[in-house]
């Protein structure tokens, strides 16, 4: 899979969150095409698991999570629930 944004770990600082901000953006929003792909299941696993890879490493960097908008829910690293 060839991604736009995934050189954020070229970056560093504010340029590196906003970059994987966006990052997040577009695995979530291929995620998202996946599911829906004429109505056919697709395992999405893998992807899932880099995006929770992807949310932590915000978190890390101090990322808040205003302003993201990942269309599948996504269970954090941690949460048991």
């Amino acid at each position: 899979m060839a991604w736009t944004y995934s050189d954020y770990v070229t970056m560093s600082g504010t340029a590196r969150r906003t970059r994987l901000a966006l990052h997040i953006q577009e695995v979530s929003d291929r995620i998202s095409e996946n599911r829906s792909f004429e109505g056919m299941s697709t395992n999405t696993s893998p992807l899932n698991e880099y995006l929770k890879q992807l949310l932590a490493e915000h978190k890390r960097l101090g990322g808040t999570g205003a302003g993201l908008k990942v269309m599948y829910p996504v269970k954090q690293l941690g949460d048991d629930s």
